[in-house]
């Protein structure tokens, strides 16, 4: 099976309109020998930022921290090296939680980086599939997995035995989400087979 990118992206606010990405995470998850592999973080500094002072809260990322980062071209050049090593054709597939959150303020960057143009080359680097952790929500309170009040990221991660050390730490929520799909994969293939074989 072709393997995903989870990502995690840490922001100045909730908006991509108007708000920036500060951070990405970036964590292999290959679903063939099951496992997770932390491929990096990049630190993002745009031309100018927009700050939410309750999210800048959240995050910890000091002014310091954004000043020694990379403007928004030389960040996506580094994504996509990193991705290149597992994904050389592109059409990378990108998980996370919450997906398309963290999708927006991708293209965000992948905006300021190439202009006008920003789509094309995103339409080459990345499928237009996405995996969202946060989506399986419904059926996991249907089936009884989780339960109904549990909602949020790490709430859901400590159903499944997950410790996330660093929350809002963008590669160690990237870690932590991968880990939680990849048991949410097995689940999934579990009940599917189970139900094979009580309706054969």
């Amino acid at each position: 099976m072709k393997p995903i990118c989870v990502i995690d992206a840490e922001t100045s606010g909730l908006n991509p309109e108007v708000h920036s990405i500060l951070t990405l995470g970036i964590v292999l998850l290959d679903l063939d020998l099951k496992e997770v592999n932390p491929l990096g973080t990049i630190y993002i500094k745009e031309p100018s930022i927009v700050k939410d002072p309750r999210a800048m809260e959240v995050n910890k990322i000091t002014d310091d921290m954004i000043e020694s980062s990379r403007p928004p071209k030389e960040s996506v050049k580094v994504i996509k090296d990193i991705l290149s090593v597992s994904f050389p054709d592109g059409d990378v597939i990108i998980g996370g939680w919450n997906t398309p959150f963290d999708v927006a303020f991708l293209q965000r960057l992948w905006r300021l980086a190439y202009g006008d143009g920003w789509f094309d080359d995103w339409s080459f680097t990345f499928n237009y599939k996405i995996v969202d952790a946060a989506a399986y929500l419904p059926l996991l309170h249907f089936v009884g997995r989780v339960p109904h009040d549990k909602t949020g990221l790490n709430k859901v991660l400590s159903e499944y035995g997950i410790n996330n050390p660093m929350p809002h730490s963008a590669i160690h929520d990237a870690y932590a989400t991968a880990r939680l799909i990849l048991n949410i994969f097995k689940e999934t293939d579990k009940w599917v087979k189970n139900l094979k074989t009580t309706t054969a």
